[in-house]
């Protein structure tokens, strides 16, 4: 089951949360950036970015972000999933559960379509059998 944490209860947990989103962090977050944790947190205090935690029964087995990605060309919203973390007990009807949720969530904020960056090849199997897309994210450090 996914949750979406309030700002208050990320505030509260950060120390538990924060490993999880530094060791999740997509190709465009900048990881040479000194303040990149804090700006990540602002954006989650802000709610800029919203945290969720999936919980297998009594314990939390995931960490997930999300932010509105804004396409100014077509001004549409799409959901970006910005970081996932699992700690290592988590099924398919884990992953299934959270995407409903999240696109549940998405159309709900007027967002029209889930959107990710990823190179786990399960996730993109998982994601182009629930009728998703994939495309390839290249990325080159100047």
């Amino acid at each position: 089951m996914l949750v979406k944490l309030f700002p208050e209860q990320v505030a509260e947990r950060w120390d538990f949360i924060k490993p999880a989103i530094d060791n999740s962090l997509p190709l465009l977050a900048d990881d040479e950036s000194p303040d990149r944790m804090n700006n990540i947190l602002e954006s989650l205090l802000l709610n800029q970015m919203h945290c969720w935690v999936s919980y297998n029964g009594k314990k939390i087995n995931g960490v997930v972000t999300t932010k509105i990605a804004f396409d100014d060309a077509t001004k549409t919203n799409s959901l970006l999933l910005y970081s996932a973390y699992s700690f290592g007990d988590t099924n398919k009807s884990d992953w299934i559960g959270g995407f409903e949720t999240l696109s549940k969530f998405a159309k709900s904020i007027k967002c029209s379509k889930l959107i990710a960056y990823t190179d786990n090849e399960d996730i993109v199997r998982l994601f182009e059998r629930l009728g998703g897309q994939s495309t390839t994210f290249l990325c080159f450090r100047l």
